[in-house]
């Protein structure tokens, strides 16, 4: 005799045992569940033959001695199989019907408890939520059923067949996933289209601007347009600029020059500042030897698929120049005819790219 509920797999265990029978076929387990403050009476039973691991099977609901629902095999089909089911997610007991692995039907055990008469209209007063519980009353709709057929079929490792209504349900909800995210891409390439025009739009005004000439703290005179430093990264290639801390369109006036550099642009789109001079602040004067070097020539060689004019100095210079130059810049000293010998800086030494012949476009 089976004596533990944890020995009645399929039986929820919140069901309390009444009485179990047993004879040579099958055991037979009563049970009874409270549903709505309503003693509600329950059968399951197993088969002797089933295979290890087997469920006991839901065989009757029933009330006060009257049945409100019974396992019928509609198509006289032996694996058509029903269990009662309880999801915590949706705090209620579902009667499911199960044929070859797939989960066809499920019931609300409140919907079963309605067919009762003396519910009836005591059902029609209950309201869809109550203590945070749902209430079933009439018919379960579609988006509901869909749900939880969904996750009862999960948790029994079924593959859910749902109806037409289901079926028509999980289409518009995901006509509707598909409709916002739709809305969401297209929103998306607007904003993207709207930041592309507003970047040409900017970009034709800081070209067009009329160019300045400042004289520095050197005594020298440089020109170029003028620039913020959002804004230089917009001129175009081999352009002139005075990088200063405001500008103003409509005046054509700025405050304080920075910089002044030419723009050099990759076919990348890589920008950068060529020649730049740096409006310092006059100090006092010291006397200190100022180390130079003599730039020969500037010429362009193919380096990582991209045309990058180089300057060319005598190797005697290149302790002096690597002073003058950032981290990634490139220099050339001659290695042999027609070939230069192009270097790197990086992190304060020179790194050898190799010997390169100069490109003839």
């Amino acid at each position: 005799m089976i004596e533990d509920i944890k020995d009645f797999p399929g039986i929820p265990k919140n069901i309390g045992t009444k009485k179990v029978i047993e004879n040579e076929k099958v055991i037979v387990v009563y049970g009874e569940i409270f549903e709505n403050n309503f003693l509600i009476n329950v059968v399951f039973l197993i088969s002797k033959k089933a295979p290890t691991g087997s469920h006991f099977l839901l065989r009757e609901i029933s009330y006060q001695n009257e049945i409100i629902w019974k396992y019928v095999d509609e198509k006289n089909e032996k694996d058509n199989l029903s269990r009662l089911i309880f999801i915590e997610e949706f705090n209620r007991y579902f009667v499911v019907v199960i044929r070859d692995n797939f989960l066809l039907r499920l019931t609300p055990v409140t919907e079963m408890v309605k067919k009762i008469p003396v519910f009836k209209d005591m059902v029609k007063k209950i309201p869809v939520f109550k203590d945070g519980e749902i209430i079933f009353f009439g018919k379960i709709k579609a988006n509901l059923s869909a749900k939880i057929k969904k996750t009862i079929a999960r948790e029994l490792n079924l593959a859910p067949i749902y109806s037409i209504e289901e079926n028509k349900y999980w289409a518009k909800l995901k006509k509707l996933k598909e409709k916002k995210e739709d809305l969401k891409i297209a929103e998306e390439r607007k904003g993207k289209e709207t930041k592309a025009r507003e970047k040409i739009i900017k970009k034709t005004e800081i070209n067009s601007r009329r160019q300045i000439d400042v004289v520095f703290n050197d005594n020298k005179k440089y020109y170029g347009i003028p620039v913020t430093d959002e804004e230089w990264m917009l001129l175009s290639h081999d352009s002139f600029a005075i990088l200063v801390e405001s500008y103003d369109r409509e005046t054509n006036t700025f405050t304080n020059p920075l910089e002044a550099f030419r723009i050099e642009k990759s076919i990348s789109g890589k920008c950068s500042k060529k020649f730049l001079k740096t409006n310092e602040e006059k100090k006092e004067s010291i006397d200190i030897p100022i180390p130079v070097f003599e730039i020969l020539e500037e010429i362009d060689f193919e380096i990582n698929d991209d045309i990058i004019s180089i300057a060319i100095i005598e190797k005697k210079d290149l302790a002096v120049a690597k002073n003058f130059l950032g981290d990634g810049e490139y220099l050339g000293i001659i290695a042999s005819e027609n070939k230069y010998q192009v270097l790197k800086k990086e992190k304060d030494e020179f790194l050898t790219i190799g010997e390169l012949e100069p490109i003839d476009l």
